[in-house]
């Protein structure tokens, strides 16, 4: 009975892990830009960035934070605000202080979180919408990591999960692995490719999606560019700016 109940749930996550649809009520389901390349075209269309982030994963995670926050360790906090619960808020670890420090945490202790929450920064300052084939790839290693917690629940209590429990394991591993490997290439050939939000042409209000799926608005510093004012991209054309309050092209204020 409990093999058979096992297989019934396998099923369902198996027809969950096929659809491509985004989460019912996703706010970001309404972006209109799309990604420079999906995760399964990653590795072809980055291959350096795919090996770096195959046997440097967590630095590639801390440089990658860093390009998305266009080089401005100040707008560091905590898995950029995504994943904040109950007692948990991120900016309360001394993230200003020594951003590198809490940042290496991150990479190291909350790996998966950190890559996802970098991920989700460049989609939402980009308006980039969720590739149906990403949401596949996403929902299959999800699956696998839930079948693994399933049968080594099981494998307490029978001895027969045991290798069952090793194999989903490894495979769940496995899977796991080349999935954050093609996310991190991915968002490394967006983030190279557009650099800062400006960039992709963007115009006026960015929208920001937080923990539980909220909408708030980033600040203008987030869209433009670090130094505000004329330092970063014009908000009309897109130009770079000179350092003025008004735009050299276009003479749209900066």
């Amino acid at each position: 009975q409990l093999l058979n109940l096992l297989l019934e749930v396998s099923g369902r996550m198996a027809d969950c892990c096929l659809d491509d649809k985004p989460v019912d009520g996703d706010p970001r389901a309404r972006y209109t830009n799309q990604w420079g390349t999906g995760m399964m075209n990653a590795p072809v269309a980055n291959p350096m960035g795919c090996c770096a982030a195959l046997l440097c994963p967590c630095p590639m995670s801390m440089y990658l934070r860093y390009l998305v926050l266009e080089k401005d360790v100040s707008k560091y906090v905590c898995c950029q605000g995504y994943y904040d619960i109950a007692c948990h808020k991120a900016g309360r670890y001394g993230e200003s202080s020594c951003p590198w420090v809490c940042m290496a945490v991150e990479s190291l202790f909350c790996f998966s979180c950190s890559i996802s929450s970098t991920r989700m920064t460049i989609m939402d300052t980009r308006n980039i919408m969720p590739d149906p084939c990403d949401n596949r790839l996403i929902r299959f290693s999800n699956m696998l990591q839930w079948l693994s917690c399933i049968c080594n629940m099981l494998a307490m209590v029978m001895d027969e999960f045991d290798a069952l429990a090793s194999i989903i394991d490894f495979a769940a591993d496995v899977v796991f692995t080349i999935i954050s490997t093609c996310m991190q290439a991915q968002v490394h050939h967006e983030v190279t490719n557009h650099p800062r939000p400006a960039n992709f042409g963007m115009m006026g209000t960015v929208t920001r999606i937080g923990a539980g799926g909220k909408e708030g608005t980033l600040p203008e510093q987030a869209r433009m560019g670090a130094g505000g004012g004329g330092g970063g991209f014009c908000p009309s054309c897109g130009a770079r700016g000179n350092g003025g309050r008004f735009c050299g092209s276009c003479g749209a204020p900066m």
